[in-house]
């Protein structure tokens, strides 16, 4: 699920170099899940609403399911979202992991004969259908790969959590924490949009639009970040676009802007991103073209952002279950 860790946690060397590691805004799997065609389904008329805390990795957010004329019908705890004829439901759990206990590793003296295997929980994230069970997996357990050996680690601690709702695509983030019994362990982090209509991640900028921004943004965001470097690591430095975060304004209009990241040393990172970057955000000239049609909140929905507090504008989306009466009975259970 992270396809990039291995990059982002190598950012360490290109800290060295100034090179960041390739970004994948444009790098979409194909239609694993296959949900349902994404012009299969209508909207009811009604709308779920949900908020988080930006800080609050955890997730759990609130969710109401308002009318059409903006009147809210029922609030639950927790982050719901409708589309491809489901009402989803954010889902948080763990499952196990295998690894290697370092304690163990360190008494053995870091013998590479050492036998020091271990298993522990591992979180995992999943969009959950209320009613039909359907699941659109956000966070697995990792799988090993060329570049990393998950089983030559700790198990990893990781999370995912709900960024941002714009109608049917769901802005998520996630970070997997690995420690491979060293001086230090490592952080990386990665974003994701997904179709809820289909289930698939998709790309929101196309590699034209992307190619533009990291011209004219990029380059923008580069000098502001060159601020924090020496001569010899300004000279070098470059910037990757990492993240598109997207914002709804008092009066419904969707606002976006762009992330870019820099490779930087484990001291001097920033936490926004890897544990060896650094980055800077800089306001979108204007929106992914996959986002045109949603420049603006339906009217239910700014109706409903006026009566509340400014906190609560993450994310919406139009219910378009089969059976409305039946996914609002069901998303009032408790």
């Amino acid at each position: 699920m992270i396809r990039h860790l291995t990059a982002l946690l190598l950012l360490a060397c290109g800290a060295c170099s100034g090179a960041p590691a390739p970004d994948d805004l444009a790098q979409a799997p194909a239609g694993a899940n296959a949900l349902r065609p994404a012009d299969a389904s209508a909207s009811s008329g009604a709308y779920l609403v949900w908020s988080v805390d930006p800080a609050d990795t955890a997730g759990v957010g609130e969710t109401a399911w308002i009318d059409g004329e903006g009147r809210v019908v029922a609030r639950r705890p927790g982050v719901f979202a409708s589309g491809g004829g489901a009402v989803w439901a954010w889902t948080k759990g763990t499952k196990p992991a295998r690894g290697v206990d370092c304690g163990c590793v360190r008494d053995n003296g870091y013998a590479e004969n050492a036998q020091c295997p271990t298993t522990g929980p591992v979180g995992v994230a999943d969009m959950v259908d209320l009613l039909g069970g359907r699941r659109i997996a956000l966070l697995e357990v990792p799988a090993g790969n060329g570049d990393i050996d998950y089983r030559q680690m700790e198990p990893p601690s990781q999370e995912a959590w709900p960024v941002a709702g714009v109608g049917p695509y769901l802005l998520v983030q996630r970070s997997i924490y690995l420690y491979g019994c060293g001086a230090h362990g490592s952080t990386g982090v990665e974003w994701s949009v997904y179709d809820l209509r289909t289930g698939d991640t998709v790309a929101l900028l196309d590699s034209a639009e992307r190619a533009a921004a990291t011209a004219r943004e990029g380059a923008a965001a580069l000098a502001e970040l060159k601020k924090e470097m020496t001569e010899d690591e300004a000279a070098e430095a470059g910037v990757m676009l990492t993240m598109v975060r997207t914002r709804w304004t008092a009066d419904g209009a969707l606002q976006a802007d762009y992330q870019f990241t820099t490779g930087a040393c484990y001291a001097c990172s920033d936490g926004m991103w890897s544990s060896y970057s650094r980055s800077a955000e800089i306001p979108a000239p204007a929106l992914p073209r996959l986002l045109a049609a949603y420049a603006r909140a339906p009217e239910a929905v700014r109706r409903h952002w006026a009566a509340s507090p400014p906190g609560e504008r993450s994310g919406w989306s139009a219910v378009d279950a089969p059976d409305p009466a039946a996914a609002l009975a069901r998303f009032r259970a408790p």
